[in-house]
């Protein structure tokens, strides 16, 4: 059953899933970017509020990468930023003792956070970031996220369908 916060959650998540819509049909990275974050953030959020931790920091650490990709590529970020989502992984595997189900959501962040910073071709992200959806999706479904489920699906459809397009 719903409860007022499922459904802010999912709310919210509808939210996320209309900015990455929009993300995912730009054609200029910077863009992607930015539209990319303020649904990465939106994410955050609902995954937060389902109690879906792995998530919910994957999202905001992606959220706070497209803010500094768009500014910097440098080795540095790619490096700051997987060092964070490792370190996140790892305290909250053998620390707050999560399930083996976080390792789902964790290397989807990889995927997206290395290839947001070093990928500069769209094309190329586009392929990669199927795989991070594709992962993105199954986490989704275990924890009971319907709107992060859709999320996924959509963007899978629409990544594949601009891909068919090029």
């Amino acid at each position: 059953m719903f409860t007022d916060l499922n459904i802010t959650a999912e709310l919210i998540g509808a939210c996320a899933l209309g900015f990455n819509i929009v993300a995912y049909r730009q054609n200029e990275m910077a863009r992607y970017l930015i539209f990319s974050g303020f649904s990465m953030a939106c994410l955050s959020l609902h995954f937060y509020l389902l109690e879906a931790f792995a998530a919910a920091i994957g999202c905001g650490l992606a959220a706070l990468r497209n803010a500094v990709a768009l500014k910097s590529r440098a080795s540095w970020v790619v490096v700051v930023f997987v060092t964070l989502n490792i370190s996140a992984m790892l305290i909250e595997y053998f620390v707050l003792k999560h399930g083996a189900l976080l390792f789902l959501a964790y290397c989807s962040g990889f995927i997206f956070t290395v290839g947001s910073i070093v990928i500069t071709q769209v094309e190329v992200m586009r392929r990669w970031f199927l795989v991070a959806e594709a992962l993105g999706c199954l986490y989704a479904v275990i924890v009971g996220s319907v709107f992060g489920t859709i999320f996924n699906v959509v963007n899978m459809t629409n990544i594949i369908i601009k891909m068919r397009k090029h």
